[in-house]
């Protein structure tokens, strides 16, 4: 008590903070007490990772070396934005490029470029890079903008706004540089293709859609009219070997199996076993289409949600037709909005046995009237487990041309 009472105001109070576990206010004493102790209240910020009540108390050059630390730690952790971001505030610019870099975030590289005023070299060199990157990454669209903006490439930005199917933006760039003849000898190739796999798609996905929604169908049914299931009759199909491998999940861990023990020594091998001996894991539901599979019902679900038609698919199909129209390709128009218009009318129709919860199995029946007691509520006669359902819709976009 007799030291702390010979310190001045400030570093008294720091230990007491400290003593009390009052770490942010502990550095606000520590930086008030003054400049000599600059090492001791960076110390404290890192111990007790302060890095944010930090950017609030302190100021100056030494709020630089603050953003500069953390910035160092966020880009250890893969959190590249947040420290491109500290780096730019603590004006360490090449930092900042090389986060962003990492991240994708080629708008942020080419403006802090043009901030530290790099030659023009020196700028198409980091474009470059940028584009490749985001070639690499199959972000065409985003990387066709860098070649027609910074690079003046005409020819990879067609192809990169073609492989990105944005054939708005490769017309655009093909008659920006006067290169009609990308149009007929690229573009409109490609816009052909588009058709032929988008109509592909429509046929193949329909099909699927007919049988899993009459499986599912016939499955509701079973479910109302047979006796209840047995949960240790599920438990041991969903152990059995022959019913794992017909699983998904069951194959990737084999292969997965297959390929460590190809890479792996004999006596790593020997050793792990004898680890992992007596040790039984945790037993994964399979969702298989496989009929007969306890928890087919929850895979033909699954299949059929993923049926629906995304919002981008549809506005995909928009620019599609519109651009057939263009050229002149009104049967192909035609053909591909009524396959489109009839494959989501087949979804819509279905909807309503998407949209009904599942009827439960025995443990499922049991935990569900244990809950619907504690609300005081009404047992539905089906069993219908009320906090499973999950409303699926297509959302509303006016996709079809009324030019046809």
């Amino acid at each position: 008590m007799a030291n702390l009472q010979r310190l001045p105001l400030y570093p008294q109070r720091y230990q007491i903070d400290c003593f009390l576990e009052r770490w942010d206010k502990a550095l606000q004493n520590l930086v008030l007490a003054g400049d000599e102790y600059t090492d001791e209240c960076l110390q404290l910020i890192e111990t007790h990772s302060l890095y944010n009540p930090a950017m609030n108390i302190i100021s100056g050059d030494l709020l630089n070396v603050v953003l500069d630390r953390y910035a160092i730690k966020l880009d250890k952790q893969k959190n590249y934005v947040s420290a491109g971001l500290l780096w730019t505030k603590c004006n360490k610019l090449d930092s900042a490029i090389a986060a962003y870099q990492k991240c994708g975030h080629w708008r942020k590289v080419m403006y802090l470029a043009a901030k530290q005023k790099r030659s023009p070299e020196e700028t198409k060199k980091l474009a470059s890079e940028m584009a490749e990157e985001l070639q690499n990454y199959f972000n065409f669209e985003e990387a066709a903008v860098i070649y027609d903006q910074y690079l003046n490439d005409c020819d990879t930005a067609v192809s990169c706004a073609i492989k990105g199917t944005n054939f708005e933006e490769a017309i655009r760039i093909a008659y920006k540089y006067g290169a009609d003849h990308l149009v007929e000898s690229e573009i409109v190739p490609a816009i052909l293709q588009s058709y032929t796999e988008n109509l592909a798609r429509i046929t193949t996905k329909a099909k699927q859609y007919r049988e899993r929604y009459n499986r599912l169908l016939t499955l509701r049914h079973q479910k109302l009219t047979a006796p209840k299931e047995d949960p240790d009759a599920i438990e041991d199909w969903a152990n059995n070997d022959t019913a794992s491998a017909y699983s998904q999940e069951s194959l990737a861990s084999q292969q997965s199996a297959q390929t460590w023990a190809s890479r792996g020594t004999v006596s790593s091998r020997a050793s792990n076993a004898q680890r992992g001996r007596g040790k039984k894991k945790p037993q994964k539901k399979k969702h298989s289409g496989r009929q007969g599979n306890p928890f087919e019902q929850e895979y033909l679900i699954t299949e059929l949600a993923n049926s629906i038609p995304s919002k981008r698919w549809q506005e995909q199909i928009k620019d599609l037709l519109r651009l057939l129209l263009s050229f002149d390709e009104r049967e192909k128009c035609a053909k591909l909005q009524t396959a489109f218009r009839n494959y989501i009318s087949l979804v819509k129709s279905g909807m309503p046995l998407l949209n009904t919860p599942k009827v439960l199995n025995t443990e499922e029946e049991e935990q569900a009237k244990a809950q619907e007691l504690r609300r005081q509520e009404q047992i539905h006669p089906l069993l219908i487990h009320p906090t499973t359902t999950v409303r699926h819709e297509i959302e509303d976009v006016k996709w079809e041309t009324d030019l046809i």
